[in-house]
């Protein structure tokens, strides 16, 4: 006898003939995780989280910003439209029109929130003529040919050129990148576009993040969404399709029929109630020990769902073999028995390689690892729980059902 089959027997006793106890005590930790779930922020992901504080790069840049500021610059960058074909069109970034467009960009940016300084061909050419935008085309080709200030601000083609935007101290790349971008992008679609044929866009690393964040999070969603579809399908398939195409070949009565749908239906289900109240479990606990999310990381509930399915489908399928010639509570108790110590097993090795991506410098992988080792914690007690518990409760009842058909 092993040194583990004494407890796990009385654990298996335990689960099989109080259900009803184990269940309450499951939803009491769903109502309790959910609570918790509600804590859990969403924060914006950016290149430092990707990096330890330890490393010498960051604490260079950590030094640098104490000393001389916050040194974040977002730019928005203007280029020719080679596709346009208006008759408006230009073909030089130098026409006034263009200078006096940009001018008003940067003059709208200047009033916008963290906004320390905004930098243009349009402000470099009013520095060098008294604050005046020429109308002519051929003087402010004077203006900027052979200036050594234009060198930065404009390509040698004159095809593109950049508003250069310095933040202010207070900006926090974590916390208001996504406002500042959303008010560039605001600016840029409200104002009236001269119509002659250029493209302007939000550039630069700051404004990365929130982009990346805005296309990331609909893709997660959409994963995520695909991920239960698909597990739905393939229990569907192993536990439904196979028993009603067997049971309506049975000359049995149409209301046992019905029964038999139903518990094949109700096989097909259970499994997913590990990785539901898997997720909500891990949501709990990150919100517990207050742990962010990003769009990036929470692309790891695929992978919880992946993983902890498994573990919901190992125990109703043990149990339909068991259930052919016990009771409810005896078939669980053997179910238990030869399941519990292969599932467990595998959550400890599934644990011990999401360790080791914990202990890699990236902050990014950490954070995964850490997520993927709750979620398939928290779906392994989720089937070694409410998943025979439940099992037990349904297949008494159908059995008395299917009794109480019989009498009649």
């Amino acid at each position: 006898m092993s040194w583990y089959d004494k407890p796990l027997s009385r654990y298996s006793y335990f689960v099989s003939h109080r259900p009803y106890l184990v269940i309450l005590i499951v939803i009491i930790l769903i109502i309790f995780a959910m609570y918790f779930s509600s804590k859990v922020e969403y924060v914006n992901f950016s290149n430092s989280d990707m990096v330890p504080d330890n490393y010498e790069v960051v604490k260079a840049f950590n030094l640098l910003e104490d000393t001389f500021g916050n040194p974040s610059s977002i730019l928005i960058a203007i280029e020719l439209d080679d596709s346009f074909q208006g008759y408006n069109k230009v073909n030089d970034l130098r026409d006034y029109k263009v200078i006096e467009y940009i001018d008003v960009i940067s003059q709208y940016i200047e009033n916008t929130d963290y906004i320390l300084e905004v930098s243009s061909i349009s402000t470099a050419v009013k520095e060098v003529n008294n604050g005046i935008i020429p109308k002519s085309n051929l003087e402010i080709n004077k203006l900027i040919s052979n200036n050594f200030i234009f060198e930065n601000i404009i390509s040698k083609d004159y095809s593109m050129t950049l508003i250069r935007i310095s933040l202010t101290d207070d900006f926090s790349e974590e916390d208001n990148a996504e406002e500042v971008v959303f008010n560039l992008e605001k600016i840029i679609s409200s104002i009236d576009d001269p119509n002659i044929g250029l493209n302007v866009n939000v550039a630069g690393e700051i404004s990365a993040g929130p982009i990346v964040e805005r296309e990331i999070g609909p893709d997660m969603q959409k994963t995520s969404s695909y991920s239960i579809y698909g597990i739905i399908i393939l229990l569907i398939f192993i536990f439904v399709v196979g028993e009603v195409i067997s049971s309506f070949n049975k000359k049995q009565s149409k209301k046992i029929k019905i029964l038999t749908v139903l518990g094949s239906i109700r096989f097909g289900l259970i499994p997913l109630s590990t990785i539901l109240i898997g997720v909500i479990w891990t949501f709990g606990y990150l919100g517990l020990v207050k742990m962010g999310l990003s769009s990036i990381t929470s692309g790891v509930i695929s992978m919880i769902m992946g993983i902890g399915i498994d573990f919901g489908i190992q125990t109703v399928m043990r149990f339909k073999q068991e259930i052919k010639d016990k009771t409810p509570e005896k078939a669980m108790e053997e179910t238990m028995k030869n399941v519990f110590i292969p599932m467990a097993t595998t959550t400890i090795a599934a644990l011990i390689g999401f360790k080791a991506m914990s202990m890699g410098e990236l902050t990014l992988l950490q954070d995964l690892g850490k997520m993927m080792s709750y979620g398939v914690t928290a779906c392994f007690f989720a089937a070694i729980t409410f998943v025979p518990a439940i099992l037990v409760v349904l297949e008494k009842w159908i059995l008395s059902l299917k009794v109480k058909f019989k009498k009649k």
